[in-house]
């Protein structure tokens, strides 16, 4: 056991960046008394791929004002968000503020943050037109 901990311990000491994943990880693989060897660039791909599954869905969402208007955002939790945007408070976009009632009318997964980001940008390019097409479902997420 005293070779391998050494060996991670020179990792740690070396590379200082997020250390608690890894050793985690690296205590789940080796356990308390085996004397296998995990070397640093494999615990590096380990947990990169860890923490990409725990990587949380994206969704953009759309919300319709009384005049008609459209707001387009991007959240991991559209509910919650939608409720800061309906209290008026602080937390809630200053564009929706006084324009009550507000509806929900569009909710789409899209997965990471930078993808999410992306095509938000993209949808609030669009037109009014082509906008409330894509709330009705005559144009898709891929022909943006």
């Amino acid at each position: 056991m005293d070779g391998v901990g050494k060996s991670h311990n020179y990792f740690h000491q070396k590379h200082s960046g997020n250390r608690l994943p890894q050793r985690i990880f690296y205590q789940n693989i080796v356990g308390s008394g085996t004397a296998m060897f995990a070397d640093a660039l494999f615990l590096r791909v380990i947990c990169a791929y860890v923490r990409r599954l725990k990587m949380k869905n994206w969704f953009l969402y759309m919300i319709r004002c009384k005049h008609g208007r459209l707001y387009t955002g991007v959240t991991t939790d559209v509910e919650r968000r939608f409720v800061e945007h309906t209290r008026n408070n602080k937390k809630g976009a200053k564009c929706l503020r006084g324009k009550a009632p507000l509806a929900l009318v569009m909710k789409k997964k899209i997965g990471s943050k930078s993808m999410a980001l992306k095509i938000e940008s993209r949808v609030k390019r669009l037109s009014k037109i082509k906008k409330e097409m894509l709330v009705d479902g005559k144009i898709e997420m891929k022909e943006l």
